[in-house]
């Protein structure tokens, strides 16, 4: 039977088809490029001293030490890629399968702690007077506080101009204050950007308060909760704009995938941040922008169309866990763990049992979603996944392997602070029927030497 309509004939996963922006699209009513919501253009206008630096490094904001390492969005390439993006399971979807941006890709790219306490709304944080509160700057006047706020939250200009330049004179303890000046200037303008464009939220202020609890937050979630939700308003076909981190958008196609990735130097292979390596790639600008793919959506959206599998890339980081490094380590970990993100209010989820192969797993055909994700966006446990209904291959590899891991190595690091999921749902393990489906997937027999060849 053929579909004469756009989108599946089954709704019952892709259930929000009718105001998906690739219904638009079906209908020939291409949507222009998408608003960018961050602010990446004054960063360098921040200057910091080594005392600076090295708390930037230990609070885990090291990528940012060197504010014009941050890179202008292409934004051609993100709005052909969010118009894949599916918000009833967190993925994309491209002609080759799903994929999707994980904790993992926030660790490697940006170098975020994706481990730690997470990020989320608390009942007491009493809004815009957290600035007048907990922002601890003896030296701002009343007048300067009242200046400093906008509708949106804290006024990043304010920021920049009066903590963009440390006095050489300022002792050290005011060095941290213009040092988490800096940090909620980025929060702002890179990792939590509003649609105001030039404001900051001030509840992000009592995650700064301790200097040496700063670095145990799971700042990672969050900008991945933030990017997800965000994801989520962008792919309405009556939206114009994107708010989010697009910086890790845009770094996870360049790093994943072909179309659209600039040349980069030899000597890059091994940088981590995978942010810092990108940030020196050479560009070739061509005999115009109309010759440059990075200024032709269209040329995006027809490779997308058209997608080689060897233009795919399913294990980038793949060198990197050569070296004995619990964090990166760590990091993958986190990256298939099926936990919750917080932001505040919102609440996403990372669906790793959708993208197995971005992990070098076994490719599994899932029956549908766990439940209906506007439930999850509510939810607060992991026991609301309803494990049970995951095929065996999940709880034969994936589950007892990371997930599991993952709450043994959280409650180990964190203690009686840490909320362990409920796995009471989850069946007993069993043994996997090796059948000639399961043995048998193009994925293992045809695929894996074309990508091997590739990395």
């Amino acid at each position: 039977m053929t579909n004469d309509d756009c989108g599946p004939v089954d709704d019952s996963v892709l259930y929000g088809q009718a105001n998906h922006i690739s219904t638009t699209i079906w209908n020939r009513e291409l949507r222009e490029k998408l608003t960018i919501r961050q602010s990446t253009s004054n960063l360098g206008q921040w200057r910091l001293n080594d005392y600076q630096v090295h708390l930037l490094q230990q609070w885990g904001f090291g990528k940012f030490v060197n504010p014009k390492s941050v890179m202008q969005n292409d934004v051609c390439l993100i709005t052909a890629v969010v118009e894949r993006w599916r918000p009833e399971t967190n993925t994309f979807h491209f002609t080759f399968g799903e994929m999707t941006v994980t904790l993992e890709d926030v660790y490697m790219l940006m170098g975020l702690p994706v481990v730690g306490e997470p990020i989320k709304v608390d009942d007491e944080i009493p809004g815009k007077k957290t600035w007048f509160l907990r922002w601890h700057d003896p030296a701002l006047t009343d007048e300067e506080r009242k200046s400093a706020l906008d509708r949106g939250g804290v006024k990043l200009n304010f920021l920049r101009e009066k903590y963009g330049t440390c006095p050489s004179s300022t002792d050290r303890d005011m060095m941290v204050i213009y040092m988490r000046a800096y940090v909620l200037y980025l929060c702002g303008a890179i990792l939590f950007p509003t649609k105001s464009n030039n404001a900051v939220h001030p509840r992000l202020i009592l995650y700064l308060e301790d200097s040496n609890k700063i670095y145990g937050y799971a700042w990672g979630a969050a900008v991945l909760a933030y990017l997800y939700r965000n994801l989520k308003e962008a792919s309405r076909k009556d939206v114009k704009s994107i708010s989010g981190c697009t910086t890790v958008l845009m770094l996870w196609s360049r790093e994943r995938l072909r179309p659209g990735q600039p040349l980069i130097a030899a000597h890059t292979r091994m940088i981590w941040p995978r942010a810092l390596a990108w940030a020196v790639a050479l560009v070739s600008a061509g005999r115009s922008k109309y010759y440059n793919i990075h200024h032709n959506i269209d040329a995006y959206r027809g490779m997308f169309d058209n997608f080689y599998l060897e233009w795919l890339r399913w294990r980038p980081y793949e060198r990197f866990y050569r070296r004995d490094d619990e964090h990166f380590e760590r990091a993958l970990i986190a990256g298939i763990a099926r936990v919750p993100l917080h932001y505040f209010e919102d609440v996403e989820y990372q669906l790793p049992e959708r993208v197995p192969r971005q992990f070098n797993m076994p490719f599994c055909i899932l029956p549908y979603p766990p439940t209906n994700m506007r439930d999850l966006r509510t939810a607060r446990g992991m026991s609301e996944l309803c494990l049970h209904e995951m095929p065996p291959v999940f709880h034969d590899s994936i589950l007892p392997t990371f997930v599991r891991g993952y709450d043994e190595f959280m409650l180990e690091t964190f203690g009686p602070t840490y909320e362990r999921p409920d796995f009471k749902n989850v069946p007993p393990k069993r043994k996997a029927r090796r059948t000639m489906e399961s043995t048998s997937q193009p994925f293992e027999s045809e695929y894996f030497k074309e990508y091997e060849a590739y990395q």
